[in-house]
């Protein structure tokens, strides 16, 4: 971590793109002797962060120039998705071409704008795609883009990517009296000052970090986010127009205790709005959730990413009248209403996983996302009035297994959001039914979805039709058994957050089980293809899973005649990572099964991933081993 002064001007020459038919044609007889096997290869790859004094704002600039050696990465790399929110950014130069190899330039005409739609359902985030022209095996493509961003803070750069990389550059072009602290992570890229002119009666300095001869990322299924993995460089600001803005955790808690529990955000109306909502329940648990409900239902969410979108809160009243904010706007008011009633409650900032690790050592506003932490009886509750359909006092997965900074709640700044048990996210599947002697069945199938398998499902289902809600469990079941059909379809507990998702319906498998005479070979019920499976035998990264869960099947099934269990298949897998239990049981004429798996954790080590892998490869393993019924 080092600080970054500005020195007296004497000149600086700023590189620039030379454009298509510069250095960029010298690359063409480039082979990658270091990266035989590389499909692609980044030749050249810079950023450049300018401080703009006059509107405070910085404009962010990338160009790469990557060459192609295997159409196998078209797909990947043909197409550039690059993401702005237009609440406070915008691109204000954008070129691109595509360099054959025999040096004609083709330049980009496509250039698309869609909207990025999360599970809330809106954003403000926009992206715009790239697509290039005339690809084949020995071509370059090259794009360059400025995006203007009205916030002051430049941002950081990433040095590694899955292809390797020839050169890769970011500079920091500051003017005189700014100075901000400099972090590098997961390598230690050269760096360097360079001196410019003096312009407009301001001083500049240009401030570079670059790597050379990059190795590619080493490509792993549920990997951290890139920035903990990668070499990287990121800013905090220290001083703005000679002022020192440095903070520690005691001044973080001092800013943003004051923008977010402003004392003149408390207000006779939303007090008579929390008295009003809250009539006839009958204690603070009751009226926290109605409060929580309103908001989460009522006030339009409208993603402005915190720490870049902003960090002032709007007034909740404010909030109230025009029925929208962003996740801090909603935290906010939320948190004034159950004051209101008496309820302790304090907005929590986090840094969501997917976003990288909270790096405490160094003070500073990291944070992505505003949530509520309210205390009830003693409890705590974490609540996200944001997503439409979390119930009370559950989060998004990314919110799990990280550090809330409290603002308002003294001394004891951080705390931490424990991963809920696995039995919080469970999804249970019931079918009674009967097995012809052809081995068809008949039946009804019960699924129940809890926690975030039932949010996942609700935003979903919400967003369709009956129609199209009976098709897309039909396709869903036709991935595990083609040969399934449903009928009389019901759905229930829809808009009811406090209890399970549940779908009924009449089900029939043409070839459910195989009769071989008086033998009858029984499927057992597939856990769900969304168990993660890992073919490497070592591990350079953690494992990152999204949420603990559990799968139960519970199968009572009839047949014409009485059975017994001829080859029995019950493991029993228990382990650290989780537990996979299979029972069998004859009745008479019935069949009893149940099988249960769960997985109990959300991070793996390297040093654990083999442990963890057997368990895995022990339960794929048992999941498909038949039972074999013999007719008496």
């Amino acid at each position: 971590m080092r600080k970054l002064f500005l020195y007296p001007i004497i000149l600086l020459v700023v590189s620039c793109s030379t454009g298509p038919m510069g250095r960029t044609n010298r690359y063409l007889t480039y082979v990658p002797s270091n990266y035989p096997e590389a499909k692609a290869v980044i030749l050249l790859e810079e950023g450049q962060s300018t401080i703009e004094v006059k509107t405070l704002s910085v404009f962010q600039r990338v160009h790469r120039i990557i060459k192609l050696f295997d159409k196998s990465c078209f797909d990947e790399l043909g197409n550039v998705s690059i993401s702005y929110n237009r609440s406070y950014e915008s691109i204000v130069s954008l070129k691109a071409w595509t360099i054959k190899p025999d040096g004609r330039v083709i330049s980009v005409n496509d250039i698309y704008e869609e909207t990025v739609v999360d599970l809330s359902g809106v954003n403000d985030v926009k992206r715009k795609v790239i697509v290039f022209p005339g690809l084949e095996e020995g071509c370059i493509i090259e794009y360059d883009y400025t995006i203007q961003s009205k916030l002051p803070g430049p941002r950081g750069w990433i040095f590694m990517h899955v292809y390797p990389t020839l050169l890769s550059r970011f500079t920091l072009i500051m003017p005189e009296g700014w100075a901000y602290l400099y972090h590098c992570k997961n390598g230690t890229p050269k760096e360097r000052v360079e001196e410019m002119v003096s312009h407009g009666g301001i001083d500049w300095a240009a401030f570079i970090w670059e790597m050379e001869d990059i190795p590619p990322l080493k490509e792993e299924p549920c990997s951290p986010p890139l920035v903990d993995i990668a070499p990287s460089v990121y800013f905090t600001p220290a001083s703005i127009f000679g002022m020192n803005v440095r903070m520690g955790w005691r001044d973080v808690a001092k800013f943003v205790e004051e923008s977010y529990l402003d004392r003149s955000f408390k207000s006779h109306k939303l007090e008579s709005f929390a008295h009003s909502e809250t009539m006839g329940c009958g204690d603070a648990l009751s009226k926290a959730k109605k409060l929580y409900s309103f908001v989460q239902k009522n006030i339009r969410y409208v993603a402005i990413s915190l720490g870049l979108g902003g960090w002032l809160p709007t007034p909740p009243e404010k909030v109230m009248d025009r029925r929208y904010g962003d996740c801090k706007d909603k935290a906010v008011l939320l948190v004034n209403l159950l004051r209101s009633e008496g309820i302790e409650a304090y907005p929590a900032l986090v840094r969501t996983r997917d976003e990288g690790l909270l790096d405490e050592t160094i003070p500073s506003l990291q944070f992505n996302h505003a949530i509520v932490k309210a205390v009830i009886g003693g409890k705590s509750y974490f609540l996200d009035p944001v997503y439409e359909f979390l119930p009370f006092g559950s989060l998004m997965p990314n919110c799990y297994g990280v550090r809330a900074f409290i603002v308002g709640a003294g001394e004891r700044y951080f705390e931490d959001i424990t991963v809920p048990p696995a039995f919080y996210n469970a999804l249970k599947v019931v079918l009674v039914g009967a097995v012809n002697d052809d081995g068809s069945l008949k039946g009804k199938m019960k699924m129940q979805f809890s926690g975030y398998q039932a949010v996942l499902s609700r935003s979903l289902l919400s967003r369709l039709s009956e129609e199209e809600r009976f098709k897309n469990f039909e396709a869903l079941l036709k991935s595990y058994r083609p040969e399934a059909n449903i009928s009389n379809f019901e759905l229930s507990n829809l808009g009811d957050l406090d209890s399970s998702l549940t779908l009924i319906f009449d089900i029939d498998i043409g070839n459910y089980a195989k009769v071989a005479g008086e033998y009858i070979f029984v499927p057992t019920s597939p856990i769900p293809s969304d168990i993660p499976s890992f073919s490497e035998s070592e591990r350079k990264y953690p494992v990152y899973l999204d949420f603990p869960f559990t799968v139960t099947f519970e199968e009572t099934l009839s047949f014409n005649r009485p059975v017994a269990i001829e080859r029995k298949s019950e493991p029993r897998v228990s382990s650290d990572w989780g537990s996979f239990v299979v029972f069998e049981d004859i009745r008479g004429t019935k069949l009893v099964l149940t099988k249960f798996f769960s997985l109990k954790v959300i991070e793996v080590s390297p040093r654990q991933y083999k442990g963890f892998k057997k368990f895995l490869d022990t339960v794929r393993a048992k999941d498909n081993e038949e039972l074999l019924l013999r007719a008496r």
